[in-house]
């Protein structure tokens, strides 16, 4: 038997019993791989106009990064490595942005300011 401890703010909660053969991975259950959350990077020029934003136009953006971690909505040449734009009108913006897939992380290049659309 394997005993595991089980701690919560340096006080012991619980001490569990697994039986040893739980240490085989061929026992555990496989994780399949998902597209799931991304990582977003801002760049230091895109972070200074994000500090001039209203608090309702950064959570435009949020939500058009969040969006964005979905491949059927990127642009083709970001899936390439290269910079793509992406343009928010309602706010009058346009994003510069580029993706890593290997480590699923949108980079946040740049913000333009765009007439808003009416």
């Amino acid at each position: 038997m394997l005993k595991i401890q089980a701690t919560e703010g340096g006080h012991a909660v619980g001490i569990r019993s697994i039986p040893e053969r739980t240490k085989d991975h061929r026992d555990m259950p496989q994780l399949r791989q998902r597209q799931g959350p991304h990582r977003v990077h801002y760049a230091p020029q895109a972070w200074r106009e994000v500090g001039r934003m209203t608090a309702e136009t950064f959570h435009a953006l949020q939500q058009v990064l969040e969006r964005l971690g979905d491949p059927a909505l990127r642009e083709p040449q970001a899936a390439n490595g290269l910079v793509a734009r992406h343009v928010v009108p309602q706010h009058g913006l346009e994003l510069e942005y580029a993706w890593d897939e290997r480590s699923r992380t949108l980079t946040l290049l740049g913000l333009a300011r765009v007439p808003n659309e009416p």
